[in-house]
């Protein structure tokens, strides 16, 4: 693998690599991740890997235990909850910040609606067909709140992106209602509302949307729990 690799390529493909199978479940929750097998598996240094795993704990997908090794975040109510508090705080915030530099206009977001309607649904046996289109609905959310241009919020809300994926991908799994549904109704709802001046309303609306999604995603991680038992 590190014979077809450039050094700058390879990192980033082993973080997306490992990101794909914890968001996927395929390094489930709890897990640890044995270095020694993955740099055999992969047949890397252990260099590269210790890099992704930096990253990936930055990220909050993965913790390291000193003694104990790294292990794969659990998903947990609590998380989820942490999750949509700081998405709640963003995204809402960006709202105000647009109506106070008075930008109407965000034709990143008009886009990024297209690029999501323009995709068919994926199929939840196809886990990069998934991922593409999770990142397609999800670029909505992610261009509204950095047509606010404030650096800092955008950063922050890019924390957030792949632990969110891991509830979403769980949602899709477990074919919870309105999984495979696209919610772009409401999305096209909040950037008219945008379009027009109305950025308070906008904001009524983007909560109700951030709580259902938060709802649906608590009821795949109770139907998760209880396969568990």
């Amino acid at each position: 693998m590190t014979d077809l690799l450039s050094l700058h390529t390879l990192p980033t493909m082993l973080l997306g690599y490992l990101r794909g199978r914890i968001i996927s479940g395929e390094l489930p929750p709890g897990q640890k991740i044995h270095e020694n097998e993955f740099a055999s598996r992969l047949q890397l240094s252990r260099g590269p890997l210790r890099e992704a795993f930096r990253i990936l704990e930055q990220e909050r997908l993965v913790v390291n235990l000193p003694r104990k090794g790294t292990f794969v975040t659990e998903l947990s109510r609590e998380d989820l909850e942490e999750i949509y508090q700081a998405r709640r705080m963003i995204e809402l915030t960006a709202l105000d910040l647009l109506q106070e530099k008075g930008i109407t206009e965000l034709p990143s977001v008009a886009k990024a609606l297209r690029e999501a309607e323009a995709l068919r649904t994926p199929n939840d046996s196809d886990q990069d067909e998934f991922l593409v289109f999770r990142e397609k609905i999800t670029d909505f959310h992610t261009r509204l709140v950095m047509e606010a241009n404030n650096s800092r919020l955008s950063h922050y809300y890019q924390t957030l992106y792949f632990s969110l994926a891991r509830y979403q991908y769980l949602q899709i799994q477990l074919n919870i209602p309105e999984g495979y549904e696209r919610p772009t109704e409401t999305h096209h709802k909040i950037l008219a509302l945008v379009n027009a001046g109305r950025h308070q309303d906008a904001k009524v609306v983007l909560l109700d949307h951030l709580q259902n999604a938060q709802r649906t995603q608590e009821d795949a991680l109770r139907k998760r729990l209880v396969q568990q038992l």
